[in-house]
């Protein structure tokens, strides 16, 4: 092989690497945006704590200094710094409770916006006064030297040095800030400050890139997912690549993780295909409790309920349309539910009761096997058994009564009254049927019994019997 050929092929290897290395650094990148969109609330809230966290450190620097009497020439220029500092801490605060229950591009937005001027304002006070500082040959150039207990920490740790970690301690305790520059934890005050800025940034990025141009569903790299899962199938990779993102399937909110309220990661996880497209969130009055409904063609697919004391859920079918006329007569309060071995328990918690809607399966007839919208899910979903919240208790009573899990089932020759079936080989166990609202009864072999009134049942109380929740 002559030289030339030689020289040809290092050329086109070395092309091949430095190709497959920016490939791998875009994989990445966009991965990382498709992670931080995911959990955009998280990203959102995590800033905060930096902004808290640089601004305590100041607050704390600028109390230290105000009790020093070398300081007072300084004193108004230093409680400046320290009104800044605890104004600093309150937009924290402001910032961690908007990222928890508020809309996280919005908080994003006003959090970059907001933390860039602090960056600004906080170099504006530091640099004349490390100016003065040093005149008066008062700038300590270490974090020993400025904080007692960063300095007695470092004293520790260089009697123990040889233990790992203690060197890193005495380096970071001791490491002088240039001539001419802000003291060693003024400035890692605004660190925290510009990696508060850049946070803000990346993830505004990723919710705009993923709001404007959908990307796929993010997957952990190829070299991570071999380790834990496998090989997978090209078969179904192929399958994700041509299903419908959801911005292509709703127009109306294109990411669904901007709806806020804690709603956003329901319908992003169950998709538009299953959930159909969340609508706009509404509050039921005098309480916290949000609601926004999935629409699927101008009809209810689902409905989505984020309440004080509940965790955040979303039901479907008849369940659905209950909880959503309860949420507009104003007296839904939260939502229960439970998967117990492939069936749905779903407790809706009303001012007048808890109502439960339960089957033991979720389908009589299979649909389309990949539906490409919420319209093609087809199929025949099997019916739920809906309970009053007199007779949820009293199912409740039953299972104890029996120590085992039973399925209320309406019955085929009478639909007033309910059959409690085992959980098993589906025989009737038991009977029961309520007069009206208020009135109820079971029949369960040579037992009888009856209650009157309403009743409120939590979910903890039903899974004691519960069979394992299923997939």
């Amino acid at each position: 092989m002559s030289r030339t050929e030689k020289r040809t092929r290092v050329r086109e290897a070395w092309i091949l690497r430095k190709g497959g290395s920016w490939a791998s650094s875009f994989s990445l990148v966009v991965f990382l945006l498709l992670l931080v969109a995911a959990h955009a609330r998280a990203a959102a809230a995590f800033p905060s704590v930096l902004i808290f966290t640089g601004g305590f450190l100041e607050w704390s620097r600028g109390r230290h200094r105000l009790r020093n009497r070398r300081y007072r020439p300084l004193r108004r220029d230093i409680e400046a710094e320290v009104g800044f500092a605890r104004l600093q801490m309150l937009l924290a605060l402001v910032f961690l409770g908007g990222a928890l229950v508020g809309s996280p591009p919005w908080i994003v937005g006003l959090g970059f916006t907001t933390t860039l001027f602090l960056l600004f304002k906080s170099a504006a006070l530091s640099s004349p006064l490390s100016k003065k500082e040093e005149k008066q040959s008062l700038l300590k150039q270490t974090a020993a030297e400025e904080c007692g207990l960063i300095g007695r920490w470092a004293e520790n740790a260089s009697r123990v040095r040889k233990v790992p970690g203690s060197g890193l301690i005495l380096g970071a305790a001791y490491q002088r800030a240039p001539a001419e520059h802000i003291s060693a934890l003024r400035y890692v005050s605004m660190m925290a400050l510009y990696c508060a800025c850049a946070s803000y940034l990346f993830t505004g990025v990723a919710l705009g890139v993923t709001t404007v141009a959908p990307l796929p569903s993010p997957r952990v790299p190829s070299s991570i997912g071999l380790l834990l899962i496998g090989i997978g199938s090209s078969q179904n990779d192929e399958e994700s690549d041509s299903t419908p993102t959801y911005a292509e399937l709703c127009e109306e909110i294109r990411n669904p993780l901007s709806i806020g309220h804690q709603l956003g990661p329901l319908f992003h996880r169950d998709g538009a295909i299953k959930a159909g497209c969340a609508t706009e969130p509404f509050r039921i009055a005098d309480t916290g409790t949000w609601v926004s409904a999935g629409d699927c063609d101008g009809e209810l697919r689902s409905l989505a309920v984020s309440a004080p004391g509940y965790d955040p859920e979303i039901i479907y079918g008849t369940p659905a349309r209950f909880a959503l006329a309860a949420a507009h007569a104003g007296q839904l309060v939260g939502l229960e539910v439970a998967e117990p071995n492939d069936g749905d328990v779903y407790l809706v918690v009303t001012r007048d009761g808890t109502f439960a809607f339960a089957r033991p399966t979720r389908s009589l007839e299979q649909g389309p096997e990949h539906p490409q919208s919420c319209s093609e899910v087809g199929g025949q979903a099997r019916p739920f058994a809906r309970l009053q919240p007199v007779m949820v208790n009293m199912w409740s009573e039953l299972m104890q009564l029996r120590e085992e899990w039973v399925w209320p089932k309406p019955r085929s020759d009478d639909s007033q009254i309910q059959a409690f079936t085992d959980t098993f080989d589906a025989s009737r166990v038991a009977e029961g049927s309520c007069d009206g609202s208020e009135r109820c009864w079971i029949e369960s072999g040579e037992e009888s019994w009856s209650q009157e009134g309403s009743g409120f049942v939590s979910l903890i109380e039903l899974s004691t019997y519960m069979p394992a929740t299923g997939g």
